[in-house]
């Protein structure tokens, strides 16, 4: 290939590659995501703990004590049982 066709072939290359970040983006993890808008929404809590365990995710919710707010996902995991987790919104932290 010559100079000049490599040339145009990483110029264009260049101009697409903003094109496909919103893509990307779009397809990163929940804890990606959440480090780049410094909280985790609701889904992407559900969505992380789902991907963790490989359960089925059947309820989500907000919870907010006198300390703090945590995300309170319950999933129906093997054998059947019903395991509750908390996510950290800010940290996307599972305890």
């Amino acid at each position: 290939m010559s100079p000049r066709r490599a040339l145009i072939a990483l110029c264009t290359l260049l101009l697409l590659l903003p094109a496909a970040a919103p893509q990307a983006a779009a397809a990163a993890a929940p804890l990606q995501v959440a480090q780049q808008q410094r909280s985790l929404t609701l889904d992407q809590a559900a969505r992380l703990v789902q991907e963790r365990t490989g359960g089925r995710v059947l309820a989500a919710e907000v919870v907010r004590d006198e300390e703090r707010t945590y995300y309170l996902i319950r999933v129906l995991v093997r054998k059947g049982q019903v395991k509750a987790y908390r996510v950290d919104p800010r940290s996307g932290r599972i305890f």
